[in-house]
């Protein structure tokens, strides 16, 4: 059977296995705003408490929140105890599945030699790093678009052309879009947009059945989406009603240099234009001269996305404009590159060879097959990729601070200016989210953003303090109640922190003013002691006995005018589940909790009051129970996903059945008729 022969099936698996090694080289990569890391040490509980858990650490803060979609992480579970090559082998089998799958389709439109050519250029076009597919660092959610793209055309041509009965088709069509859906967050809009075009056009002779499927993976999206934009709606509408001409400008490239924007830096600026004048003309010839309709459809798709891309120089420029001024949910526009890129890269792919005349088969594809080589060498190659070698030294500082038991935090210096962080042998969202089983506080916007005034206020003293200098009067109280409020029991300065990347600034460098001050506080007031350096980290703990629930007579605080350390005292509690935290009876008026203040940390005794960012409950002594009241719609969401996964199947095998009857009644309604006759 040719569909099974080795002869299509190899050539797709050869080259996914060597370029997924070329990219990954059994390293992890992780970089930027990448916010999934398999590699050695991973602590895999950070993938699966969002599922579980109502609150997050990062920020940090114990910040109550339903993450919603929090199930699709699932996927890389199995793969975390694969340590460094955990994304290497999740990559190939992805990468395995969508190349097999475009073959397949390619092979529906061209001969095996062009279709060999389709599937070098989808493995190795510039739209998978335009797109931040795979490098230099991953947006898994756009790199599993990518991969099941081509299964999910392939199944939508198959249930369209009734070559697969319902019972096949539907499941896996609406499971495909429905996962693949609640994976796109921001981009969403267009994610949705895209599935739906090829949905409508593949489905057009079973409208019915094109109407159901988009109905239900809308549908099934709702859980959330609609809090999703909520939130993110204002957030974003005031990004871009501040800056709408820098975002559009900037998202914005040429209309010519949108076919391949980021080409690789090694080649003369003329070569680029060239190969970029290349594509571009292919694409315009497919459009007009391929006979095929799907064709036709897929090089409309991309001179559309082109022209999106490229928004400024285009008519869409209003249209664009308009959407982003107006509302946040288009905020996704200021970068469309990031949303449409995976659907860009498929289409091309499968557009190239149709303008290759049969008489020059093999001398075109000879030609363009040694084009993209040479061109796209740079991401097939993987020399962009950012590939992590976790330290030893770093590995064995989070085995430390594993080891160690109890509820409390770390903190780590020095600071970033910005959100990413930056050491010698990374930079992006920082890592320690992916090991530590304790929260973390480090600076920038992410994990420090509940209590970032605080933690810079700490920096900035442990940085700079000079006992002898008047202007540091009252610096150790204020030193002393900040840690004690966040509960810190040890701190990390990291040695190794520096600025790999040219925009983030590392603040308050070199480290040695930190550890000078932490020694001499260590000696003159006991609040520091000195446990030991892991190559460039050096571990201090913090001599405060703290908690996160104390027991307080007070109803506000002072961090710069009072002692905390007197009139805070640690409570007795347990957490009673996941989100449920029960405090012991005492002879004080209030408990004081110092998770960042949120009206979803309720009690038995109602709502806290917001105290400085805290949580304060009144008691009049008595025991009391702190939970998360969002734990629930969590619960619920987490059901209803399930459900969106599970019943495409049961409705596709209703629908198979019900066709059969339906063809049965037909078959006896024509024989009743030819009777008659």
């Amino acid at each position: 059977m040719r569909s099974l022969s080795l002869r299509y099936i190899l050539p797709p698996v050869i080259l996914s296995i060597l370029v997924n090694f070329m990219w990954y080289r059994g390293l992890p990569i992780y970089a930027g705003d990448q916010g999934i890391l398999l590699a050695n040490g991973v602590n895999v509980n950070y993938l699966i408490q969002g599922v579980l858990t109502a609150y997050t650490n990062y920020p940090y803060g114990f910040v109550p929140v339903v993450p919603s979609t929090a199930w699709v992480n699932l996927i890389f579970v199995p793969f975390s105890f694969l340590g460094n090559l955990g994304e290497e082998v999740l990559s190939t089998i992805l990468t395995i599945i969508g190349s097999v799958f475009l073959f397949k389709l390619a092979l529906r439109y061209y001969s095996y030699l062009s279709s060999l050519l389709s599937l070098i250029i989808y493995l190795t076009n510039w739209y998978i790093y335009e797109g931040f597919i795979e490098a230099p660092y991953i947006f898994w959610s756009q790199t599993i678009i990518y991969f099941l793209l081509p299964l999910l055309t392939y199944y939508l041509m198959l249930y369209g052309e009734n070559e697969i009965s319902n019972k096949v088709g539907f499941p896996i069509v609406t499971v495909i879009i429905t996962y693949l859906l609640a994976s796109s967050g921001e981009i969403f809009p267009i994610a949705w947009l895209g599935f739906t075009l090829l949905t409508i056009y593949f489905l057009r002779k079973r409208i019915f059945h094109a109407i159901l499927i988009i109905l239900f993976y809308t549908v099934s999206q709702l859980y959330w989406v609609l809090p999703y934009a909520s939130v993110q709606i204002p957030h974003f509408s005031n990004i871009t009603n501040s800056s709408l001409a820098e975002i559009i400008h900037e998202s914005s490239t040429p209309l010519i240099e949108s076919f391949s924007s980021l080409m690789p830096s090694v080649t003369p600026i003329s070569y680029n234009l060239l190969f970029i004048v290349l594509v571009s003309f292919i694409v315009l010839l497919s459009f007009i001269f391929a006979k095929n309709k799907d064709l036709k459809f897929f090089s409309l798709l991309l001179i559309i996305i082109v022209g999106f891309d490229s928004v400024i120089y285009t008519p869409f420029y209003p249209l664009v404009k308009e959407a982003v001024l107006t509302n946040g949910f288009f905020a996704v526009l200021r970068t469309t590159q990031f949303a449409t890129e995976t659907f860009a890269g498929l289409f091309l792919s499968l557009l190239i060879p149709s303008v290759i005349p049969n008489k020059y088969r093999r001398e075109v594809f000879a030609l363009l097959l040694l084009i993209f080589i040479i061109f796209n060498f740079p991401v097939a190659s993987g020399s962009l990729s950012e590939r992590i070698s976790v330290p030893n030294y770093y590995l064995e500082l989070i085995q430390y601070l594993n080891s160690q038991q109890g509820d409390f935090t770390i903190a780590v210096f020095p600071t970033v200016c910005y959100g990413w962080y930056s050491t010698s042998w990374y930079y992006g969202n920082n890592i320690y989210l992916y090991y530590s089983k304790h929260p973390v506080i480090v600076g920038g916007i992410y994990s420090g953003y509940y209590f970032y005034s605080d933690y810079y206020k700490l920096n900035y003293l442990l940085y700079f303090i000079n006992l002898s200098d008047p202007a540091f009067k009252g610096s150790i109280v204020v030193i002393t109640n900040i840690l004690y409020l966040l509960n810190v029991k040890y701190i990390v300065i990291e040695g190794d922190a520096g600025t790999n990347i040219s925009f983030i600034r590392i603040l308050y460098l070199p480290i040695k003013p930190y550890i000078t001050n932490l020694n001499l506080l260590g000696e003159k007031y006991h609040l520091f002691q000195f446990v030991k350096a892991f190559g460039p980290l050096y571990l201090y703990k913090v001599n405060l006995n703290s908690s996160y629930v104390f027991y307080t007579n007070v109803d506000n605080i002072s961090i710069t005018s009072m002692n905390l350390t007197q009139v805070l005292k640690p409570a007795e509690y347990k957490w009673i589940s996941n989100t449920e935290i029960q405090v012991s009876p005492s002879s004080y008026k209030y408990v004081f909790l110092t998770f960042a203040y949120s009206p979803f940390w309720r009690s038995n005794f109602g709502e806290p009051k917001n105290v400085s960012n805290f949580n304060l409950y009144y008691t009049g002594g008595k025991g009391i129970v702190i939970y998360d009241t969002l734990q629930g719609k969590l619960m619920v969401d987490d059901a209803y996903a399930l459900v969106s996964i599970l019943m495409p199947i049961g409705i596709g095998f209703v629908l198979d059945k019900v066709q059969r009857r339906l063809a049965l009644i037909g078959i006896k309604l024509r024989k009743l008729q030819w009777i008659k006759k």
